[in-house]
C-alpha cells in the first residue's frame, strides 16, 4: 500500500481535527478536565511528555514517521523514530520498551497529544529509492541528496560523494581518456541518460560483458564504472556485485540511474544464470505473491550493468539466443594500459566516488526530453550507416549503442570530460559481434570442438604395437576416432567427407572447459546445423575405439574439409618437431 501526492495545500492542516484540551503542561502530557459549576479546569496528567520533534515523509510512499523525543525515569534525553501506523492504542503501548511512560489507560491521551503537535512540527522528506522520481508534478532526482526538492536518502547503498570529484576527473583525464576505458566510463554513465528518457524512449537496460584473462583490467573497468554513482569495492552496501551472490540479493540492489558491476561470473560453476541475466536486461524483478496471496511488489529499475567473466556470459547460458540482443559482450580486450596505471585508477576511484552521476542527473533535469531521445537516435543512426554489414542484431543493438553515445557527448558539458566519439563508434563498429555465426552456440561449440582435435590429433588415433612381431598393429583410439564418409555439403556451402566420432567424457569436457552449461543445447543446435549425425530420437552413438568389442558412448559430427587440413597441418607439424628434437 502507497499513497501519492496529488495536490500542494497551501493551508496547511486547515481540515485537520485537534484534540481540544490534550496537550503538554509542566512536562508532562494530558488532558485539562471539564470543570464543574464554579471549579476551575485542572491539568489532568498522564506521563512524563513527549514531543513530536519532526515528521519524516517517505516521498515515495508518502509513508511517515514521527520522530519523538521523551525523557526516561532518570532524567536521559531520548529520541526515537516510530512509524505513524503504529499511533493506535494497541501499537503505541510498544514505546514502552524505550521508557515512554504509557499504559492501556493512558494510550488514548498519548495519541491525541501526538495529534494535536503534528500540524505544527517541521517536516522533512527521504527516499530509499534512486533515480530520477515525481513529486507531484515535480521531476526530480533521488541520489543521497535529491536533487529538484528537499530530501535525503535512508537506504542501505553507500552513494553517498566521497573524497574530491577534482580529483577524480584529474585521475579520470590522465588514465582514462584516449583509451579503451572511455567505452566502460560512457557505459556507466548511459545509466543515468536510460532512466531518465525510458518512460518515452523504451530500451532494455545496457549490459556489458568483459570476457578476458586476469589480466586484462576487467575488475578496474567496473571499479572505474561503479565509482561514477557509489562506493567500487564489493560490500553489503555497495553497487559493486559479486555472481556469488543470490539471485534475490542482486536484483534487490538494482537500482535506477546509477551503473551497477557484477564481478567474475566464472565463479558461478554450473549454475545457469539465464533467468537472472533476463530480469537484469528487462529491469523488472519477477511478479511473486506473499503468505496472503497477495501481489509483493516488484523493484523495477533502469540502468547500465557491466559484468566481468573468464568465458563468455553468453556461451554459458541456456537461452543463448535471446540474450545475443541484450548483452554486448567484448571478448580479449585489454582495458587497462599498464598494470600501474590499473592501480592508479583503482586507488583513485575508492578515494573519490559518487561525484558523476548526480552530477549528470542535474544537467539534464535542464534538458529537453525530446531533445536528448533525439540525439540518441542520431548517434544510432551514424552507427548504423558506419556498418559495412547491417542486419536485424545490429539494428536492435544500435538503439542502446546510440544512448551511450549521445551520454559520451552531453558528458562534456554535464561533467567537463571530452570524449572521442569517434574512437567510442569505430571500438563498436570492430569488437561487438553483430554477425549472427558470431553468437551462434551452437558454431561456437563446434569450433572449440574441432579446436581440440586438431591440436590433439594422438588421441583420435595412436598405434599401440604387441611385442610379438608376428601380431598385426592395434590402434587404440584414446578420445575418438576419425572415418571416411559420402560427401556432404554443409550449411555454410563448405564440404564434409569425413565424420568424427568423439567419446561422449571428452565432448563434456571440451564444452565444460569453454563455459558450456548445457550440452543438449548444444546438441540440438549441431543437430539443426546437419553437423550432428545421429538418430532422430537421440544425440548419443556408440562405436568401438580398439580391437575389442565394447562399444563406447560418445557423438559422431561432420567435419569441414577445412577442419581436417588444419588437423593435419598440426599433426605433421608435431612430428616435424619431435623428428627434429631426435635428430639433435
Amino acid at each position: 500500500m502507497k499513497a501519492e501526492l496529488i495536490d500542494f495545500n497551501e493551508k496547511k492542516g486547515q481540515a485537520y481535527l485537534l484534540h481540544k484540551g490534550y496537550g503538554i503542561h509542566n512536562g508532562r502530557y494530558g488532558y485539562w478536565n471539564v470543570p464543574k459549576k464554579d471549579e476551575e479546569s485542572k491539568f489532568i496528567a498522564c506521563g512524563s511528555a513527549v514531543w513530536v520533534e519532526e515528521i519524516c515523509i517517505n516521498i515515495e510512499t508518502m509513508e511517515r514517521t514521527l520522530k519523538l523525543k521523551f525523557y526516561d525515569c532518570v532524567g536521559n534525553g531520548m529520541v526515537l523514530d516510530m512509524p505513524r501506523s503504529d499511533m493506535t492504542e494497541q501499537n503505541i503501548l510498544n514505546l514502552t520498551k524505550f521508557g515512554v511512560q504509557v499504559n492501556k489507560r493512558t494510550a488514548d491521551v498519548l495519541i491525541k497529544c501526538l495529534e494535536n503537535q503534528e500540524n505544527k512540527a517541521p517536516m522533512t522528506y527521504q527516499h530509499k529509492g534512486l533515480g530520477f522520481g515525481l513529486y507531484g508534478e515535480e521531476y526530480f532526482f533521488k541520489g543521497f541528496k535529491a536533487i529538484g526538492m528537499e530530501s535525503k536518502y535512508v537506504g542501505e547503498l553507500s552513494v553517498e560523494p566521497h573524497g574530491s570529484y577534482k580529483k577524480w576527473k584529474d585521475m579520470v583525464k590522465k588514465e582514462v581518456l584516449g583509451t579503451s576505458m572511455e567505452i566502460i566510463l560512457a557505459s556507466a554513465l548511459s545509466a543515468t541518460v536510460i532512466d531518465f528518457i525510458h518512460p518515452d524512449y523504451q530500451v532494455d537496460n545496457v549490459l556489458l560483458s568483459l570476457v578476458g584473462n586476469s589480466s586484462s583490467g576487467k575488475t578496474t573497468a567496473l571499479n572505474l564504472a561503479v565509482s561514477t554513482g557509489s562506493l567500487p569495492a564489493i560490500s553489503g552496501k555497495s553497487l559493486m556485485l559479486s555472481f556469488i551472490d543470490t539471485e534475490l540479493s542482486i536484483i534487490h540492489k538494482m537500482s535506477s540511474g546509477f551503473p551497477v558491476a557484477i564481478d567474475e561470473f566464472t565463479a558461478l560453476g554450473n549454475r545457469d544464470m539465464t533467468r537472472l541475466l533476463y530480469t537484469i536486461a528487462n529491469g523488472s524483478e519477477r511478479s511473486r505473491m506473499n503468505q496472503k496471496m497477495d501481489m509483493v511488489e516488484t523493484n523495477e529499475f533502469h540502468t547500465s550493468v557491466l559484468m566481468s567473466s573468464e568465458c563468455s556470459i553468453l556461451s554459458s547460458s541456456h537461452k543463448y539466443e535471446g540474450l545475443r540482443v541484450r548483452v554486448l559482450e567484448f571478448e580479449n580486450i585489454k582495458w587497462t594500459t599498464s598494470g600501474d596505471s590499473a592501480d592508479r585508477i583503482k586507488k583513485a576511484c575508492l578515494s573519490n566516488y559518487g561525484w558523476a552521476v548526480p552530477k549528470l542527473a542535474k544537467y539534464l533535469l535542464g534538458m529537453e526530453k525530446e531533445s536528448l531521445i533525439q540525439l540518441c537516435e542520431e548517434w544510432s543512426d551514424d552507427f548504423l550507416n558506419s556498418l559495412e554489414n547491417k542486419n536485424a542484431l545490429a539494428t536492435r543493438m544500435s538503439k542502446k549503442i546510440g544512448i551511450i553515445l549521445a551520454t559520451a557527448q552531453i558528458a562534456e558539458k554535464a561533467l567537463g570530460l571530452v570524449f572521442d566519439l569517434d574512437m567510442i563508434e569505430k571500438f563498436f563498429c570492430e569488437n561487438l559481434k553483430m554477425n549472427p555465426e558470431d553468437y551462434d552456440i551452437g558454431i561456437k561449440a563446434y569450433e572449440a570442438v574441432m579446436s581440440y582435435v586438431a591440436e590433439r590429433p594422438k588421441e583420435f588415433g595412436e598405434a599401440i604395437y604387441s611385442n610379438d612381431p608376428r601380431a598385426d598393429v592395434e590402434y587404440y583410439y584414446r578420445s575418438g576416432k576419425i572415418k571416411p564418409s559420402k560427401q556432404k555439403k554443409l550449411y555454410d556451402g563448405s564440404l564434409s567427407n569425413e565424420i568424427l566420432f568423439i567419446k561422449e567424457e571428452t565432448f563434456d569436457k571440451i564444452l565444460e572447459s569453454k563455459g558450456f552449461r548445457d550440452s543438449k543445447v548444444i546438441l540440438r543446435k549441431l543437430r539443426e546445423l546437419g553437423l550432428l549425425v545421429s538418430d532422430n530420437d537421440r544425440f548419443k552413438s556408440k562405436a568401438r575405439l580398439g580391437q575389442d568389442s565394447i562399444l563406447i558412448k560418445g557423438y559422431r559430427l561432420r567435419i569441414r574439409n577445412c577442419e581436417q587440413a588444419e588437423s593435419d597441418s598440426n599433426s605433421s607439424s608435431t612430428n616435424n618437431k619431435k623428428k627434429g628434437s631426435r635428430e639433435l
